[in-house]
């Protein structure tokens, strides 16, 4: 829970909100960008409008040097909605590495590291 996170770590930043108003949450910290955006969203239950949305508000908010991490659950890895999402993410940045699968995670999943946001934040 976000909460957790806040108190175990006091000087960082923690935000509980939606992702697709990333560009709010930097302009209400007078910052420009975000250098790095870490998610534990749940991709595979999204549509594709909300994929998306917050896709193009993470890719907007990265520099041309920033990255981008999420992670997904090895047996969802498949579903259309999973594949959709590794379509989307290598449309918009320049490299996507996928990590080994981590077994001792329950459920096993993999991450997504993703570097260099190509500038337009659309599907290319």
């Amino acid at each position: 829970m976000w909460w957790r996170l806040a108190a175990a770590n006091p000087a960082v930043d923690v935000v509980h909100g939606d992702a697709t108003f990333l560009a709010d949450v930097l302009a209400q910290r007078e910052l420009g960008h975000a250098d790095v955006v870490v998610s534990g969203l749940p991709w595979a239950a999204f549509g594709p409008d909300q994929q998306r949305a917050v896709l193009s508000a993470v890719v907007a908010a990265l520099p041309p040097h920033g990255v981008f991490t999420t992670f997904a659950y090895v047996h969802a890895r498949w579903a259309p909605s999973a594949r959709r999402l590794v379509r989307s993410l290598r449309a918009r940045f320049d490299e996507v590495a996928v990590s080994r699968t981590v077994w001792g995670n329950l459920p096993p999943a993999l991450v997504y590291a993703c570097r260099r946001p190509y500038l337009a934040a659309g599907p290319r």
